[in-house]
Parts: structure tokens; C-alpha cells; sequence
């Protein structure tokens, strides 16, 4: 499928009329529908138009009957000129196995999709079952600000590449997406959230993230390396289940204001140096000596301002040195060493 290219484009791609001809009459260029079905936007119109005859075969030309019209203007979903050069800013291929395809698009524009059965969806979520293949989200606003791609349900029968990705710039979750491939330095500019949760086959360095500032989630992605150091200046959220191949010092994690895990992270070691409200810490299977396991504890008395419910799991190598404090903490936290 293609959108976007200007008539002189398609002219030297696929074929050798106009699409903005004088005559009206369609003109059949090949019989092979699966190689050149598409979806072209019409730059004078403003309309998608899906240039298939009723026949199957491929055809350009002036809009007639025999075209099959999508309008984004005619239900009322005004559309803005999408040219190829910013595909990325418009378009997001989603390959698929055979299965749910229940991605869903949160403050998008202009919104349609095309379905690997073929069929067109204006939904958020079309959450549909489809045969194996691709399906495309288009809008005129990926990259703007609020724009969240999710998931959902698809998990593992998500088979695309980070590099397919559109160039989002606030929140994805692909969480349980164990099938999709690519690097780190292929995600687009997020700026708020990221979620990768169990995405196992994904590689890359911590330094490679974009500039987030929320939440992030590398849980169960075990080919990712890098250092503590490396990670951008979250705030709420972070994380790193059994990655185990991240090292650093528990001191150059970013300020965050809720939840950390860094459980099985067997080659981070150092002591943590909580905020005020930090509240759900995971760091059992990390590399903390006896005394950074002590250490914390005293650090996290002196410093919470949690009052109840709060969540501690901790490595099973404290001494009597931290005591006082885990008594204190025992009251605020439900703590279990591990």
C-alpha cells in the first residue's frame, strides 16, 4: 500500500498516465492487485481514493464509479495533505501474524485504517481479528503532542521492527510484544513514555533512548546493555526487570518519584538514595553488597514521606546495622527479602 507521493511520483514509479488526466475513463495497468493495490491521496482534492478496479486490477485515473472513494472530508474527518516525504509523520505499517490486531491510536487526527482483510476502519481501536499481514494506521498527527500508540492485545502477534515505527513524540507501549525485533536507536523522539515491556528481542544501549521524562520500561528486554548513567531524566517510573546486562551505580539514577525495579539486574551495585515519595522498589538479584542493602534502608527512613502501603523488596544480605530502620520501614512498606 502507498500514500502520499505526488502525481509525478506515481507517474515514474507504477505508471504512465496522470492521475490528474483529462480523461475519466479508468485505465488498467496490471492484473496483479496484491502487488499494487494502494491507497493514493489526491493533492488537488484533498480525498483518498483506492484505486482498484471492480475487476481487481490496478487503474489510475480521474475519480469515476469504478473506483472504489474513500473521503475523509465526505464523514465529516477533515484531512491534511500527506506527501511521501513525511510518511513517517503519517503513516505506521503494523505487521502481523494471523490473530488479533488490536493496536489502538489515542488522540490521533484524520484518523483510518487499513486492514490486512482489506477492509477500512475511522476507529481508535478496531480490535479486530485479520489473517496474517500488514495493516496500516494512518493520521495526519502522529508526531504530535499527546499522540499515544498502544498495543493493546496484539502482544506477541506484533512481528514488526522499531525501525518501522511512525515519528511519535509522546507516549508507545508495545508490552508484550515478544516478537518484535530492532534497536534502541531506531525509536522515534519520545519524549514522555516508553514501554518495551518483555519486547526480549530487542538489542541496544540505554544511551540510545530518547530524551524521556516519565516512564520507562525495558522489563525482560535481556539483550539491552548500557549504564545507569546512560538513562534520560525520568521522573515517575523506571523499569528494568532482569536486564541483566545493565551495570552502574544505584547513585546516578534519575530522581523518580514511584517506582523502581532493578530486580535481577545482577550488575548494578551502589546505595539508593530515595525521594521523598518513592514508593515501589524492586531490588532483589541486583549486585548490592551487605552494606548498600544497609545503607539504603537507613537512607529510605530518613527520607520517605510514605505513610502506608508502600512496596519494598530487597536482597536478603542486610545486617544488624539496618535494624532501626526496617523496623520503621516496616510499618510504611510491606518488605520482603529476597
Amino acid at each position: 500500500m502507498y500514500l502520499g507521493d505526488t502525481p509525478e511520483e506515481l507517474i515514474n514509479k507504477k505508471v504512465s498516465n496522470s492521475i490528474h488526466g483529462e480523461s475519466t475513463e479508468p485505465k488498467t495497468m496490471q492484473n496483479n492487485a496484491s502487488e499494487y493495490k494502494e491507497i493514493m491521496l489526491d493533492e488537488n482534492t484533498g480525498k483518498y481514493y483506492k484505486c482498484i478496479n471492480e475487476n481487481g486490477s490496478i487503474a489510475v485515473a480521474n475519480p469515476t464509479s469504478d473506483f472504489e472513494l474513500f473521503s475523509l472530508e465526505a464523514t465529516s474527518q477533515k484531512v491534511e495533505t500527506l506527501r511521501g516525504s513525511y510518511m513517517k509523520y503519517t503513516r505506521f505499517p503494523i505487521k502481523h501474524g494471523a490473530g488479533l490486531m488490536d493496536f489502538e491510536i489515542i488522540n490521533g487526527t484524520n484518523i483510518m485504517w487499513e486492514l490486512a482483510d482489506g477492509t477500512i476502519s475511522y476507529s481508535t481501536r478496531p480490535a479486530k481479528t485479520l489473517p496474517a499481514g500488514t495493516s496500516y494506521l494512518y493520521a495526519s498527527n502522529l508526531y504530535g503532542d499527546g499522540v499515544q500508540i498502544n498495543d493493546n492485545g496484539t502482544d506477541s502477534n506484533y512481528t514488526g521492527d522499531l525501525s518501522d515505527l511512525p515519528a511519535l513524540t509522546y507516549l508507545l507501549s508495545l508490552s508484550g510484544c515478544t516478537n518484535v525485533t530492532g534497536d534502541l536507536s531506531d525509536l522515534p523522539n519520545l519524549t514522555y513514555t516508553l514501554s518495551l515491556l518483555n519486547c526480549s528481542n530487542v538489542t541496544g544501549d540505554l544511551s540510545d533512548l530518547p530524551a524521556l521524562t516519565y516512564y520507562l520500561s525495558l522489563s525482560g528486554c535481556t539483550n539491552v546493555t548500557g549504564d545507569l548513567s546512560d538513562l534520560p531524566n525520568l521522573t515517575y517510573a523506571l523499569n528494568l526487570l532482569n536486564c541483566s546486562n545493565v551495570t552502574g551505580d544505584l547513585s546516578d539514577l534519575p530522581a523518580l518519584n514511584y517506582y523502581l525495579s532493578l530486580s535481577g539486574c545482577s550488575n548494578v551495585t551502589g546505595t539508593l538514595s530515595p525521594t521523598t515519595t518513592l514508593k515501589d522498589i524492586h531490588l532483589y538479584g541486583t549486585g548490592m553488597t551487605s552494606d548498600d542493602t544497609d545503607q539504603t534502608l537507613i537512607n529510605l527512613m530518613n527520607t520517605t514521606t510514605v505513610t502506608s502501603g508502600g512496596i519494598l523488596q530487597i536482597k536478603a544480605n542486610r545486617t544488624s546495622a539496618s535494624d532501626e530502620a526496617y523496623t520503621y520501614l516496616s510499618s510504611r512498606f510491606t518488605i520482603t527479602e529476597v
